[in-house]
């Protein structure tokens, strides 16, 4: 994730090495992250059984010293897929369920982790139906990404449901279409039907819908 800072190596290492603690634990890992000003920890064990590795996360809010979420991936010993495994960690903690059904799908058009917080607010909104507030924060979503395809699509969607005119809301549809983030299936077909409702091919569209 592009917006994701990490505190720097040799500055943990350093405050690790000041601190000569021999068998470092959770309070000591939370103490020190508190010392290099990190406002996340993220704290790991690792366990073989037979020819299966398994790993578990955990996120920690290392002000509050609470757990913010927990995730166990699992994988063989010598396994072809370890980066998408550990990949699919990193989300998982960092992103957590989302709010809408396809939110890790959503997830894999960005890497600006504020762009898909900024979505999944949106569509917060749209469980409310506030769709002032949905608008807002597609649009946030995509000062953090332009290229974020999915936040454009949406982002023309709602302002369909707001009664707003079809030039202002079209372009964001062509553009989610044009945007080389991934849209899944449902995404691209309902881009195709905005933009069929944009044109005026109201048939069309009404079939697709």
């Amino acid at each position: 994730w592009e917006d994701v800072r990490l505190r720097d190596h040799f500055v943990v290492v350093d405050a690790w090495a000041r601190r000569a603690v021999a068998r470092p634990g959770l309070e000591d890992a939370l103490d020190l992250a508190r010392h290099v000003r990190a406002g996340r920890l993220l704290w790991g064990e690792v366990a073989e059984f037979g020819d299966t590795v398994t790993v578990r996360g955990v996120l920690y809010d290392v002000v509050r010293r609470d757990v913010i979420r927990t995730h166990t991936i699992r994988f063989p010993r010598e396994p072809q897929t370890i980066e998408r495994k550990f990949r699919d960690l990193a989300d998982s903690l960092l992103l957590g369920a989302g709010r809408s059904p396809v939110a890790s799908q959503e997830a894999r058009g960005t890497r600006v982790l504020a762009a898909w917080e900024a979505d999944q607010e949106g569509h917060g909104a749209l469980a409310r139906w506030d769709l002032t507030a949905a608008e807002g924060a597609f649009q946030a979503a995509l000062v953090a990404d332009p290229d974020y395809g999915h936040a454009s699509l949406w982002l023309a969607h709602t302002q369909m449901w707001a009664g707003k005119p079809p030039a202002g809301w079209r372009a964001s549809v062509a553009s989610a279409l044009a945007s080389g983030s991934e849209l899944g299936p449902r995404d691209r077909a309902l881009a195709r039907t905005l933009l069929q409702l944009a044109d005026g091919q109201f048939p069309e569209a009404c079939e697709g819908y």
